[in-house]
């Protein structure tokens, strides 16, 4: 066992010794989002300040990818101030560093919002497909004005196109 990780298990179930380890490979990303010694920047939304990593936003989000591999001023900042509400940012970076989310109905419409201004796809989808799920007798289905008309090119299906992101302009 090394690193929380059985080597033997992870050779048998891919069969052919290759090591598939995406577990330890979540912990150790969440690990590295937690420990701002090898932050190379900063992003803050509404004054709250989040140490990140460039790589790490640019291979999730076109956005983050456009600024800084692109010619904007913001490219060689160490620090960057995007004019987006705060609420969920803390949740997009989990998702961005383990691919992990907890997608519920407090947090679906921040983090909605966020992902179509980003520019960050696969949870751009989680969040439609959370919206779109057969209502839980359980939860209470989801407000109206998450499900106005949407023009996601992310969107996989005509139905998941009919959502949208209220009160968020698309790059």
């Amino acid at each position: 066992s090394r690193g929380g990780v059985e080597v033997g298990e992870a050779a048998a179930e891919t069969g052919k010794g290759k090591f598939k380890m995406p577990g330890l490979l979540a912990s150790r990303m969440e690990a590295m989002l937690g420990d701002e010694r090898f932050a190379d920047d900063v992003v803050v939304l509404e004054g709250r300040r989040f140490p990140s990593h460039r790589a790490v936003l640019a291979a999730w989000s076109g956005f983050f990818s456009t600024m800084f591999g692109g010619g904007w001023a913001e490219s060689a900042a160490r620090e960057v101030t995007v004019e987006l509400p705060a609420r969920g940012f803390d949740d997009l970076l989990m998702f961005c560093y383990t691919g992990r989310v907890d997608l519920h109905k407090d947090n679906v419409s921040a983090l909605l919002q966020l992902s179509a201004f980003l520019q960050v796809a696969e949870l751009e989808e989680l969040c439609c497909a959370f919206l779109l799920r057969p209502p839980d007798a359980a939860e209470p289905p989801a407000p109206p004005h998450l499900l106005q008309p949407l023009q996601s090119p992310h969107a996989e299906s005509a139905r998941r196109r009919e959502l949208c992101v209220p009160e968020v302009a698309r790059p």
